[in-house]
C-alpha cells in the first residue's frame, strides 16, 4: 500500500530535520526516512561529542581535574549511549512523531516521479510524495596512501566515540573536525596529536595557535603520501580500518 505525504525528506541529520521541521509547522505531512541514526553526525558523532570533549580538554588544560573516563562518560550522556554500544535515537523519534512527522528508518530508493520506496527491517514501504527532499549529508573521505588500509585508521565518527585513549595519534585535515579532535587529544594524551593540513595559510595561522601544545606538533601546508607502524607497541594500540 503506498503513503501519501506532502513532502518525503530523505535524511534526518540537522538540514533534514529542520526541512521536515519547517514542513510540518505549515500544515504539511511530512515523511522523514533514515537509514542510521535519527539525528545524524551533529548529535551523535559531530558537534555534540566534540564539544563536550573539547570542553574536558579547555579545563585539563588550564589545570582543572577532569580524567579522560569522566569526559568519555560525560559524552556518552550526551550522544545517549550509557552503558550501550551504539547510541539511542528513541528521544529524537519521540519528538518527530510528537510533531505529527513520520519517521521511517530504512534505505530509500527513488523509483519515479514523486515516489520512493523504503526498505526496511521488514516490508519495503512505498512513499509518494508531492515533493521529495534529499539531504543525505556526507561522509568522511578516506585517502588512498599506501599502507593505511594495513595500519587502520579512524574518521570522525570513531575519533568522537573512542572510550579508551590511543597513545598517539595522528590527524589528517585541519577542517572543523579535524582542529577539534587534535585539540582534544593534543591535551588528552602523553604523546599528543599530530595534524596535518594543506590549507591557507591565513587560516592555519589561526588554528595552529590555538592548537599547538607541549604534546602536539603541526604540519602546514604539508601532503600524507603514505603510513606505517613504526613499532610493535604503537601496533597494539592500532585502530581497526573503518568502513
Amino acid at each position: 500500500m503506498t503513503e501519501q505525504f506532502d513532502f518525503v525528506v530523505i535524511g534526518a541529520g540537522v538540514s533534514g530535520e529542520a526541512a521536515a521541521s519547517y514542513a510540518r509547522a505549515r500544515g504539511a505531512t511530512v515523511a522523514l526516512v533514515e537509514r542510521d541514526l535519527f539525528g545524524g553526525t551533529c548529535a551523535f558523532w559531530g558537534c555534540m561529542p566534540s564539544k563536550t570533549l573539547l570542553h574536558a580538554a579547555e579545563v585539563r588544560a588550564h589545570g582543572g581535574e577532569y580524567p579522560w573516563e569522566r569526559a568519555s562518560a560525560r559524552r556518552d550522556y550526551m550522544i545517549v549511549r550509557e552503558g550501550r554500544d551504539y547510541p539511542d535515537d528513541s528521544g529524537h523519534i519521540r519528538d518527530y512523531k510528537a510533531a505529527g512527522i513520520v519517521p521511517v528508518r530504512g534505505t530509500a530508493k527513488l523509483a519515479g516521479s514523486g515516489r520512493v520506496v523504503v526498505r526496511t527491517d521488514g516490508e519495503p514501504r512505498e512513499l509518494e510524495a508531492n515533493d521529495i527532499v534529499i539531504a543525505v549529508g556526507s561522509i568522511g573521505k578516506v585517502p588512498k596512501l599506501d599502507g593505511l588500509a594495513e595500519a587502520g585508521f579512524w574518521t570522525n565518527k570513531e575519533g568522537t566515540s573512542l572510550r579508551e585513549l590511543p597513545r598517539s595519534i595522528a590527524i589528517l585535515g585541519a577542517g572543523p573536525s579535524g582542529t577539534e579532535l587534535a585539540q582534544v587529544y593534543a591535551r588528552s594524551i602523553t604523546r599528543g596529536a599530530r595534524r596535518s593540513s594543506r590549507k591557507r595559510s591565513d587560516r592555519r595561522a589561526s588554528t595552529c595557535g590555538r592548537t599547538r601544545a607541549p604534546s602536539a606538533s603541526s604540519r602546514a601546508r604539508a601532503r600524507a603520501v603514505s603510513t606505517s607502524w613504526s613499532s610493535p607497541m604503537d601496533r597494539r594500540s592500532r585502530p581497526r580500518s573503518s568502513s
